[in-house]
C-alpha cells in the first residue's frame, strides 16, 4: 500500500486552493496550490509567497506551486494588505490622484492644483489621520481605506481699494 501523509494548508484569507484545511495525499502526489489576491470593499490582501514546514521546507514568493507529497507538511500563505484612498474636487481645481491603493503602513501626499484664478481653500471629508499643508494633504501610516477626500476650491479673493477725493 501506498502511504498517506497529512498536509495541511494555512491561509488568513479564503482564496487559496485548495482551501484552508488539513488533507491527505498518497506518497508521490503532486499537488498544486494557488494564491489569488483578496478583495474587500476598499481592501485587498496580495499573496507575496509561501513558506513550507516539516517533510518540506521551501519558501517563495510565487503565488502558485505544484508540490510532490513525501511527507507530512504545511503549507502556510503569505500576505500584505492594501487600502484604497479615494479623492474628490468640489469647485475649480484638480487632485491627483484621484484613486490610489497604497500598502499598510505607507504614506500618500494628494495634490490639490486650483485652476486660473481660484485658490485651494480647505480639505473636507474622510481627513481622519492626514495632515494638510499648502496644497497637499499627507496621509502617514494609512491602515484603512480612506476617502472621498474633497479639495475644495474658491475663485481668488482679491482686494479692491477705492481712492476717494472725499472723506466720507
Amino acid at each position: 500500500a501506498v502511504p498517506a501523509f497529512a498536509v495541511t494548508v494555512v491561509s488568513d484569507y479564503p482564496s487559496v486552493t485548495p482551501a484552508p484545511a488539513a488533507y491527505t495525499y498518497p506518497q508521490g502526489a503532486g499537488v498544486t496550490f494557488s494564491a489569488a489576491r483578496f478583495d474587500e470593499t476598499g481592501i485587498r490582501r496580495n499573496c507575496t509567497g509561501y513558506s513550507l514546514s516539516g517533510a518540506l521546507t521551501d519558501s517563495g514568493n510565487e503565488d502558485t506551486v505544484t508540490l510532490t507529497v513525501t511527507g507530512d507538511f504545511t503549507i502556510t500563505w503569505h500576505w500584505e494588505t492594501e487600502y484604497q484612498v479615494t479623492a474628490a474636487t468640489s469647485g475649480p481645481g484638480t487632485v491627483s490622484p484621484t484613486s490610489a491603493w497604497v500598502r499598510e503602513g505607507d504614506s500618500l501626499i494628494l495634490t490639490g492644483t486650483p485652476d486660473s484664478g481660484a485658490a485651494l481653500t480647505s480639505w473636507t471629508g474622510d481627513t481622519l489621520g492626514g495632515t494638510p499643508s499648502g496644497n497637499t494633504f499627507t496621509l502617514s501610516a494609512i491602515n484603512r481605506p480612506s476617502g472621498p477626500i474633497t479639495a475644495n476650491f474658491a475663485l481668488g479673493m482679491h482686494t479692491l481699494t477705492v481712492i476717494s477725493p472725499f472723506d466720507t
